[in-house]
């Protein structure tokens, strides 16, 4: 098989090249949909078979580009920064054909990104984990959604799966001593595999129904879009529902009135947990 070169700019400051016998596992976080912006939100998230000492990182992995970009200006780091430099995105590649080698199932549009987090302090180290805690999230990674109806992948870049698109693999090392790191070995990796799925935007909604009177009709509009199976229901003044409507992630939603004689009608608006959105006494004057 072909190999594919990326041009990985490597410049790690380690001092030694030993390996520790700590082992270090990697798994991206669920995947957080937001449906006002159609971005997606990652956590990079790792844990160790013994008590370390986490020194320099790089995190290389591979994903789906046709169905989602990375964002890099809302990369975040969420370790101590007075400990770690700014994450660095040394390289981000997306729409490349690597069809002729055929390892990853999206090799035909594929992405590679390769995030570099740097220890600020050798003479005193950074942030100490233990096993016992479990999973630590190092970074926070925001994708724009492109195609919402495929799943959204993303591959860790490692021996045995990804060598034959390029030999520079996800790598973390330990400190022991100032000025000394060693590189940890790397034991398991979760990849991606997200099925987009909207979630509400923490943004509390704010929502106007009008006009009202009204001749024919009455928009509802939102400043934030609705989630899906969303159902507009008009309602006559003895409690019969008239008519309803199905609403899918719009933010403005026309519901027509023509066809009913004059009077006065309720309007409700329900989410697909049978949650009340809004509920609305409208005029309709012929």
């Amino acid at each position: 098989m072909r190999t594919i070169a990326f041009v990985l700019l490597s410049y790690l400051c380690l001092l030694t090249t030993a390996t520790a016998n700590n082992g270090v596992s990697y798994k991206f976080s669920d995947a957080v949909y937001n449906v006002d912006a159609t971005e997606m939100s990652i956590s990079i998230e790792i844990k160790t078979t013994e008590a370390m000492t986490l020194a320099d990182q790089y995190y290389r992995f591979y994903f789906d580009s046709e169905t989602m970009s990375l964002k890099e200006a809302n990369n975040a780091e969420l370790l101590s920064t007075n400990q770690y430099y700014n994450v660095q995105v040394i390289e981000a590649v997306e729409g490349y054909n690597a069809s002729q080698v055929g390892t990853l199932s999206y090799d035909d549009n594929l992405g590679f990104v390769n995030l570099y987090i740097e220890l600020a302090d050798l003479l005193n180290g950074g942030v100490s984990i233990r096993p016992a805690d479990g999973w630590l999230a190092v970074a926070t990674l925001t994708f724009d959604v492109k195609d919402n109806t495929q799943s959204n992948k993303a591959t860790w870049a490692r021996e045995n799966v990804t060598a034959d698109y390029a030999s520079a693999f996800t790598m973390v090392s330990e400190w022991v001593q100032p000025n000394e790191v060693v590189t940890l070995e790397n034991v398991n990796f979760t990849d991606l595999d997200a099925l987009y799925s909207f979630t509400r935007s923490t943004e509390a909604i704010s929502i106007t129904v009008g006009p009202n009177p009204t001749a024919d009709f009455i928009k509802i509009t939102a400043n934030t879009a609705f989630d899906a199976n969303s159902i507009v229901y008009v309602i006559d003044m003895n409690g019969r529902v008239l008519m309803t409507q199905d609403v899918s992630y719009e933010t403005e939603v026309r519901v027509s009135l023509a066809h009913l004689n004059a009077g006065t009608y309720i309007v409700e608006m329900i989410d697909a947990e049978q949650n009340n959105i809004t509920t609305e006494k409208i005029v309709l004057a012929k």
